[in-house]
């Protein structure tokens, strides 16, 4: 089962203590796994561009299909599925892109995240409030999917139970936290105050 411990933080103390316990950290790996996107943004097609490195199998959804696209996709080696359920169940694990509203609120909930099999891997990195926060927490507290890690959070700056968890991984909302896109980000700002001012 995953640690929701500081990895990094034990790795360093242990190494520094010269203790070499790798089956501690032992994980899966990508290799040929199969990936399910809900959403297909600029952020699921990198995923994906990712995903064709480790030989994995990728299935999305998306809120409009159509064949069209479906065929597009399917040229780029990607699945293009017309039901969440059918997303749910084939995949190991489930990454969750797609935008927050009305359509997306609770979308993954004890009803659809039950048919994840026990091997399944949720990963949320969209927004707080598309995943059921209770409905995933008694699933990993009774065992019935791996694991699971969220960057979001319904209510962020609170405790979630999700927190005591061992087979869940949470980190405080930083997929924008590189140096690099804040800089991005601070440019931005600036050439919009630019186009304000003139």
């Amino acid at each position: 089962m995953w640690k929701s411990h500081n990895y990094e933080k034990v790795f360093s103390i242990e190494i520094e203590s010269n203790i070499w316990n790798k089956k501690n950290f032992q994980g899966i790996e990508l290799h040929e796994k199969t990936i399910g996107l809900v959403g297909f943004g600029s952020i699921g097609k990198e995923i994906a561009r990712i995903a064709k490195g480790y030989n994995m199998s990728i299935y999305c959804i998306v809120s409009n299909y159509s064949q069209k696209r479906a065929s597009e996709l399917l040229e780029e080696n990607v699945t293009l599925l017309k039901e969440l359920y059918d997303l749910i169940t084939l995949s190991d694990i489930l990454v969750i892109c797609c935008p927050y509203n009305d359509s997306t609120k609770n979308l993954i909930n004890l009803d659809n995240m039950k048919n994840m099999h026990s091997n399944s891997i949720l990963i949320n990195i969209a927004r707080g409030g598309i995943v059921v926060e209770e409905d995933l927490y008694q699933l990993l507290l009774d065992a019935k999917i791996y694991g699971a890690a969220s960057d979001v959070f319904r209510q962020e700056r609170k405790f979630s139970p999700l927190f005591s968890l061992n087979n869940f991984i949470g980190t405080p909302h930083i997929g924008a936290m590189t140096n690099e896109s804040q800089e991005k980000i601070a440019n931005l700002i600036i050439e919009l105050l630019e186009k304000e001012s003139n």
